[in-house]
């Protein structure tokens, strides 16, 4: 699962500030005078035309690559966090979901863990961890066991019961891709069966423990963690959402390459419109995005 991080409001904060001009001194004696006859009678000015507002970010280094799963670089995640908006933000060390309608946990149903009964064959979580085939001489936690102390060896002749996580993720509904089409939660889904290609992503350490992510309905999706996963950060197990509508044209194999990827789609704030390498990357405010419009109506890194 590739995750984005957000473009935090000091680095605004801090551009705007660095090229704002500096307030002149007050005097500490002000002279007050009479006006002229001329100023009395002068004709008043237009006032001149505000430019649009327009920020430039300056990176360290070009992104090498704006293809989600493979965008790991610092850069490339400053980029992209304008592009797509979440799906969490961190508020007060605290996550707050922006395209989902809430956060799933224990006490409002949406976490949920239960005892299964598993057999040789089935793909579970051993004592330390490590996703494993099950099969007779492998040390698992039974239903109930929370430390290596407690773990047993599975033996073919004797049933064995383990705890099995599942959590459910609800998006908000109305939401749409910046080209207008529906935002749904098959995108998300079908972001997870593109990280499941060995030559498109590099870390499996969640795809590894995960039994099945499927969508419910348009706005619902599950994920199914392997027997004996009880992941403590369960509410990152949601796939940031990528456009079938548009990707699933293109084999798996050919879209790193592709201008899908060059300028990717997303539903954040803004929406790229160019990139000339070694030089810029070039957005326009998103005209239908769903949270609060942007101060800036262009933006250049």
């Amino acid at each position: 699962m590739w995750q984005k991080k957000v473009l935090t409001a000091w680095i605004f904060a801090l551009a705007v500030t660095a090229c704002a001009p500096q307030a002149a001194p007050v005097s500490q004696e002000p002279v007050v005078s009479e006006p002229t006859a001329e100023a009395a009678t002068a004709t008043p000015q237009p006032s001149p035309t505000v430019p649009p507002h327009h920020l430039t970010v300056c990176l360290g280094r070009e992104p090498e690559t704006l293809f989600p799963l493979q965008a790991h670089t610092r850069a490339a995640q400053t980029v992209l966090a304008v592009v797509y908006d979440g799906p969490f933000h961190r508020v007060h060390f605290a996550w707050q979901p922006t395209i989902l309608s809430g956060l799933p946990s224990l006490e409002n149903g949406d976490v949920t863990i239960e005892t299964v009964t598993v057999q040789a064959g089935d793909e579970v979580l051993d004592a330390d961890g490590q996703p494993v085939t099950l099969d007779d001489g492998v040390r698992v936690r039974p239903a109930g066991c929370r430390q290596a102390s407690c773990a047993q060896t599975f033996t073919r002749d004797a049933p064995l019961q383990m705890e099995q996580m599942s959590v459910v993720f609800h998006l908000k509904e109305g939401l749409r891709w910046a080209d207008g089409e529906p935002l749904t939660a098959a995108d998300s889904v079908y972001a997870w069966q593109l990280a499941q290609q060995p030559q498109l992503n590099t870390d499996f350490y969640l795809l590894d423990r995960t039994a099945d992510y499927r969508a419910l309905d348009t706005q619902t999706v599950v994920w199914v963690g392997k027997p004996g996963f009880l992941d403590a950060g369960f509410q990152n197990n949601f796939w940031t959402p990528l456009p079938s509508h548009l990707w699933s044209q293109l084999a798996p194999a050919d879209l790193p390459d592709s201008d899908f990827a060059r300028l990717p789609l997303g539903w954040g704030p803004y929406v790229l419109t160019d990139w000339t390498p070694g030089v810029s990357i070039e957005f326009k405010r998103n005209p239908i995005y769903a949270g609060t419009a942007p101060y800036f109506n262009t933006l250049t890194f």
